[in-house]
């Protein structure tokens, strides 16, 4: 009755944050036949039967959390479902059952009758919901002018009906319009449904209900946009819930820099070493933190715009794990001319470890489509999703941490300088020079036949 083979997820997102869980129904959720088959998608009518058995958000999410679906109780429950392939995501409120509510009473009596499990005269409760949904709109200008303003889930179709029939024609006449579809159709009765809770709780709250209705639309969307992306992949069909996306994996990589009580903390002075020679003892480089260039007098836009050019266009392998993956470190070999030790050290201080880890995903991922692009596959919408949230969090770690940012924007200075010498070098040598770069980045004199670093 609701959406064909539509799938309907209900998502808890944590209060202005990009951690989201998708909660899986089980079939005990909506039924009340014994059974723990569960889903991470389902008909509508199933998410419905389930939180409608409870009367409000905050008793939903005290239960999700005591049943341990849920790791914390500070978020927000919508429901998002994709109406095609390809196409943008489409949320829908929560509906709860307070007081028992007659709307709700009968709508849950359509739903169950449409699932097979219960519920008798689904026409008779749709009628209840429209002759209800009817008067309100008869009696408040305010309902009437947040429903013609779009400002609910209701088709379209129906509305453009109800505003030019104009509420005052009734359900009589809606009987005659297509055939009485509005009678049979789940999810728009739903959503009648929830436009009247919405507006009930609009008038809970102060000031006018138009503009309050703007505001909490306007919150869910720029609360939902954090996640859209992710959202996407994981509503793909072919989505295993156990493969790590570089949405997850830069969680990961947040919770690591948290440890931290500042990015400065995962940067470790170096220890003098001292090499044995035959003449004397040479002392390497020393590197100190506050010898890093804050380059003050550039605008923080400036910087992260900079910054952003840089290192979502590195070429895979500029960063390279050792010691088992517990280490991450410049690889000088992206280069063709040689690098001095303490620009090396340079380059591996001046961006702490997660830094060059998450850097080093969004290489490999961009130099993966790059390689699929070559070979004729220009299907790669996963990867290109993965980098494009990949650089949208990366821009967004930027925008809270500033010392971040002014040590990455000092490391793609140098990193800029490197490349300028580097071409200059390449200019210098004509076809008929000796010299020339060999391999993948050793800077190389060829004399007699021999090879001279």
């Amino acid at each position: 009755m609701a959406g064909g083979n539509i799938q309907y997820f209900l998502v808890a997102q944590e209060n202005e944050h990009q951690d989201f869980s998708i909660i899986p129904i089980y079939t005990n959720d909506y039924s009340d036949k014994d059974g723990y088959e569960m889903s991470r998608s389902g008909k509508l009518e199933k998410i419905d039967l389930f939180t409608t058995r409870f009367g409000s958000e905050d008793h939903l999410i005290n239960y999700l959390y005591e049943a341990g679906r849920i790791s914390n109780k500070d978020v927000k429950l919508y429901i998002v479902f994709q109406p095609k392939k390809n196409s943008d995501l489409k949320f829908y409120e929560v509906l709860y059952n307070h007081n028992n509510n007659s709307d709700i009473v009968d709508l849950r009596n359509i739903a169950a009758f449409s699932l097979g499990i219960g519920g008798d005269k689904p026409y008779y409760r749709a009628e209840n919901i429209l002759r209800r949904f009817y008067a309100l709109a008869d009696q408040s200008n305010q309902f009437y002018n947040m429903l013609a303003s779009n400002m609910t889930n209701i088709y379209g179709k129906f509305l453009d009906y109800f505003k030019t029939k104009h509420r005052y024609d009734g359900v009589e006449e809606l009987r005659k319009f297509e055939g009485g579809w509005a009678f049979r159709s789940y999810t728009l009765l739903r959503n009648l449904v929830e436009a009247q809770e919405r507006y009930k709780n609009l008038m809970t709250m102060r000031g006018n209900v138009f503009e309050n209705a703007s505001s909490v639309i306007r919150a869910n969307e720029r609360r939902r946009l954090k996640v859209k992306e992710e959202l996407l992949l994981q509503l793909d069909p072919e989505y295993d819930p156990n493969q790590l996306s570089l949405f997850d994996y830069a969680k990961m990589l947040d919770q690591e820099e948290q440890k931290a009580s500042e990015p400065l903390a995962a940067v470790e002075e170096p220890t003098i070493v001292e090499e044995k020679t035959h003449s004397s003892k040479i002392k390497k480089p020393v590197f100190r933190t506050e010898d890093i260039p804050t380059y003050s007098e550039v605008p923080w836009a400036e910087k992260r715009r900079f910054a952003m050019s840089i290192l979502t266009h590195l070429p895979r392998g500029t960063f390279k794990e050792t010691d088992g993956g517990k280490k991450v470190e410049f690889n000088p070999e992206i280069f063709s001319i040689p690098i001095d030790d303490y620009h090396q050290m340079c380059f591996n201080r001046y961006l702490n470890k997660t830094m060059k880890r998450r850097v080093s995903s969004l290489s490999f991922t961009r130099a993966l489509i790059d390689e699929e692009h070559r070979k004729g596959n220009y299907y790669t919408r996963q990867s290109e999703s993965e980098l494009y949230i990949g650089e949208k969090n990366l821009n967004s770690y930027f925008y809270n941490h500033d010392d971040a940012l002014n040590r990455a924007y000092a490391w793609c200075r140098l990193y800029t300088e490197y490349r300028e010498l580097e071409q200059q070098y390449l200019e210098q040598i004509s076809p008929n020079d000796t010299r020339e770069n060999e391999g993948s980045g050793a800077y190389v004199k060829k004399r007699n036949g021999e090879n001279n670093s």
